[in-house]
C-alpha cells in the first residue's frame, strides 16, 4: 500500500469518528488497499460495559462472534495469544508467530478463518487497557499473495489512527451527556456552546456534542484528519495563524475569533488547565471553549483595558471605534481633535501589538 493510498483513508478514520455508521466504509477501503484482503477492527470493554467499535469487510459477522463466545481465551485462540503478546501498535504476522501446522491446527483459526478459505493473517493490538482492548486484522486467502514488509507497515500506520479515532468516538459520546455543566466555565456571563480536548500536537481528542454541532457543520470550524481547521480566508482568520493560535497562544490573548457566515462568529477560548471527567485532567492536554456570537455583539471594553492596560481615555475611543464607520466620526462623537485621536491611536496600537484600525477592530472582536 502506497503512502497516497494511505492518506486517503486517515481522513475517514476520523470523519467515523463524528457518524459511526462511516466505520464500515473505512474497513472497505482498507480492504481495497490492501488487495481486496478481509478487515476486522475490533475496539471493546472487557467488562462490556458499552457497546463495542466493529468494522469489517470481506468478512463474515458470524465468525467474529464464534470468536467472542467460543474462542476467547489464549488457550483457545492462538491469534488471541499472539495479540496479547505483541505490544500495542507492533504488528505481528501470524505465519512468523508460530510454525504453520500449528496455526492450521488451532481451534480457534480453523473455526473462523478456515470456513472463508483465510490462511494469512497479520494483526496489530491497538489498544490494551483494563478498560479497553482493541485490534484490527488484515486476511488473505490461499490464491493471494502473502503478506509483506509494506503491508505491515501500512497496517502499523493506519493503527495508530485508529486508535486516536476510537478514543475521540468514545469521549465524544460521554460528553454528550456534560453540556448542562458548561455553564459554569464561560466566565464574565459568557455562554459556551461545547468543549474541545486538544491532545499532544494540538489533535482533538473528544468534543461535547454542542461543540460536534460546530464541527459537522458548513462553517467556519471543521475537523479534519483528526485536527481542528479554519475554513476562513478572511485577514487574521486563515488556517495557518488559527494553528498558530492552538499552539502558541499569547497568555494575556488565549481567544481566537472565526467569521462563521455574514450574521455569526465562532469564539474559541483555550484554557489553560484541561477539563477531563469528574474533573480529572489529562496530561498533554488543553481544552477550548466554543461559542456563536452575532456580529451585532459589542466587545466588552473592560476586559479589553484590563488585558491591554489602557487608559479610560483609550478605552472610550475604542468603544467608539467599534460602533463608528470611521476614525473621523469616533472622533466627533468624543468631541476630539484629529491629533488627539492619532495621539491615543498610537498608544494604543503599541498596547494591543497592531498596526492598523482594521486589526485593532478585529483583535477588538475576539472580546465579543
Amino acid at each position: 500500500m502506497d503512502t497516497s493510498t494511505i492518506d486517503r483513508i486517515i481522513p475517514g478514520i476520523y470523519d467515523a469518528c463524528l457518524d459511526d455508521g462511516a466505520w464500515q466504509e473505512v474497513a472497505s477501503a482498507m480492504s481495497e488497499a490492501l488487495g481486496q484482503a478481509g478487515i476486522g477492527y475490533i475496539s471493546a470493554s472487557p467488562a462490556r460495559t458499552d457497546d463495542p467499535l466493529i468494522a469489517f469487510a470481506r468478512f463474515d459477522r458470524a465468525c467474529s462472534d464464534a470468536h467472542f463466545s467460543e474462542y476467547s481465551t489464549p488457550e483457545t485462540n492462538i491469534a488471541l495469544a499472539a495479540l496479547i503478546r505483541t505490544p500495542t501498535l507492533s504488528v505481528v504476522n501470524m505465519t512468523s508467530f508460530v510454525d504453520a501446522k500449528t496455526y492450521r491446527n488451532d481451534p480457534g483459526i480453523r473455526a473462523i478463518l478456515h470456513p472463508q478459505r483465510f490462511d494469512k493473517a497479520i494483526m496489530l493490538p491497538v489498544e490494551k487497557s483494563p478498560q479497553r482492548f482493541g485490534f484490527l486484522i488484515a486476511l488473505r486467502t490461499m490464491h493471494q499473495q502473502d503478506f509483506d514488509v509494506s503491508d505491515e507497515g501500512a497496517l502499523a500506520m493506519l493503527g495508530r489512527h485508529l486508535a486516536r479515532g476510537s478514543q475521540f468516538a468514545r469521549e465524544r459520546k460521554r460528553l454528550r451527556s456534560e453540556e448542562a455543566a458548561l455553564s459554569h466555565l464561560a466566565g464574565n456571563g459568557k455562554s459556551v456552546e461545547g468543549i474541545i480536548e486538544l491532545g499532544r500536537g494540538g489533535r482533538v481528542i473528544s468534543a461535547s456534542a454542542g461543540a460536534l454541532a460546530i464541527l459537522e457543520g458548513p462553517g467556519a470550524l471543521s475537523l479534519r484528519s483528526g485536527a481542528l481547521v479554519s475554513g476562513s480566508r478572511r485577514t487574521g482568520e486563515d488556517n495557518e495563524s488559527f494553528q498558530h493560535f492552538l499552539k502558541a497562544p499569547k497568555p494575556d490573548m488565549p481567544v481566537f475569533v472565526l467569521h462563521d457566515g455574514p450574521a455569526t462568529i465562532i469564539r474559541l477560548r483555550l484554557l489553560p488547565v484541561p477539563i477531563g471527567a469528574g474533573g480529572t485532567t489529562l496530561s498533554g492536554t488543553r481544552t477550548l471553549l466554543v461559542s456563536r456570537h452575532r456580529l451585532d455583539a459589542q466587545p466588552d471594553i473592560a476586559a479589553i483595558a484590563a488585558a491591554f492596560d489602557l487608559t479610560p481615555a483609550e478605552s472610550r475611543l475604542i468603544a467608539a471605534l467599534v460602533k463608528s464607520p470611521s476614525a473621523t466620526e469616533a472622533a466627533a462623537k468624543l468631541a476630539l481633535s484629529r491629533e488627539t485621536v492619532k495621539s491615543h491611536l498610537t498608544r494604543i496600537y503599541g498596547k494591543m501589538g497592531v498596526a492598523s484600525l482594521p486589526q485593532l477592530l478585529l483583535m477588538a472582536g475576539r472580546f465579543c
